[in-house]
């Protein structure tokens, strides 16, 4: 009886030493990570957004993240950090850095040897894009915090007409200012901020969300 005593009082502490090893390891800040079930409760528009880039063919995958403060991750004057969904890790070096304060900030820079990598912090909403040799991904600020992480869908994007016409020579300069030049498919992405001095000197502007 003794040594069961013994043996339950073992396995209880085993469980505990555990218990304490997964929740320590759960709540270990990272830069960029998936968001789990439950996590967040999106709100009508949030959800709309969410379904309508879930559904796009022009997006493979869809996923929310979570960001923590980039400053808070950078070691060596480098950041790593993994991919959400992917086994993909970046090491990014700063080219480009402007900072105000700790929720107003652009960081970016090259990604490993051929990638790249920018975030803007706009008052903790976050966007920016990822460019890597397996794929590209866009950001999209969803709330404080979190953000869409859209990675691109190459099958979706048309590269039929993206040769050379029949007859045209390799060494001459091609003009891309040709219709010809116009069909290549290309995914851009525009962010627009506005100062509150920019929406005083603009006709238009009050209005915008």
């Amino acid at each position: 009886m003794r040594q069961l005593s013994k043996t339950v009082r073992a396995i209880l502490l085993c469980c505990s030493f555990l218990t304490q090893i997964h929740v320590s390891f759960t709540q270990t800040p990272v830069f960029i990570r998936a968001s789990v079930p439950n996590e967040i409760t999106l709100t009508a528009p949030e959800d709309s957004l969410y379904q309508y880039q879930s559904t796009s063919v022009y997006n493979s995958t869809t996923t929310i993240v979570h960001f923590e403060d980039i400053r808070d991750h950078i070691s060596s004057h480098l950041l790593s950090f993994q991919i959400p969904g992917t086994y993909t890790n970046l090491t990014v070096e700063p080219r480009v850095v402007e900072s105000t304060d700790s929720v107003h900030y652009t960081w970016s820079g090259p990604a490993n040897e051929s990638g790249f990598f920018s975030i803007t912090n706009l008052e903790n909403l976050y966007s920016g894009f990822i460019q890597t040799d397996s794929g590209a991904w866009t950001i999209l600020p969803l709330r404080e915090h979190y953000s869409l992480l859209l990675r691109h869908n190459p099958a979706a994007l048309d590269t039929v007409d993206c040769v050379m016409e029949e007859g045209e020579s390799a060494a001459e300069p091609p003009d891309y200012c040709s219709e010809a030049y116009n069909t290549c498919p290309a995914v851009i992405d525009v962010l627009l901020f506005f100062t509150d001095e920019a929406v005083a000197m603009v006709p238009g502007t009050r209005n915008l969300p």
